[in-house]
């Protein structure tokens, strides 16, 4: 008994050191445009999980941000934005993330972007 007691600690233990010891990528960023607007975009990775900011600069100056989260599976990507945004995609050969951005009122915009 004591010493499955102790191997389950000692599991426990090494598994938070080890979850603990993984730390956000640095930031990556990018630039695009998409139909002619300006679109700025920082990720950051840690194992499966990604998050990031995008900036998207309207034709008038006016500067729209979103906060997303997401996660890695494979060469899957997935992430959102809490209004309902959602973007689907793949990392790619070239190691770039190509997939669609659906908006909350279902317009869906393709986009090509350097890999997290």
């Amino acid at each position: 008994m004591r010493l499955a007691t102790f191997m389950l600690l000692a599991t426990i233990t090494l598994w938070t050191s080890v979850s603990w010891a993984v730390e956000w990528s640095p930031p990556r960023s990018w630039e695009t445009h998409v139909m002619g607007v300006k679109v700025k975009g920082m990720v950051q990775r840690k194992l499966n999980d990604i998050k990031g900011v995008l900036h998207i600069y309207q034709p008038l100056g006016k500067k729209l941000t979103y906060h997303f989260s997401g996660m890695v599976e494979g060469n899957k990507v997935q992430a959102s934005h809490t209004d309902g945004h959602v973007f689907q995609g793949r990392i790619t050969d070239e190691r770039k993330v190509e997939g669609v951005l659906t908006t909350k009122t279902g317009h869906r915009i393709p986009l090509k972007v350097p890999a997290p």
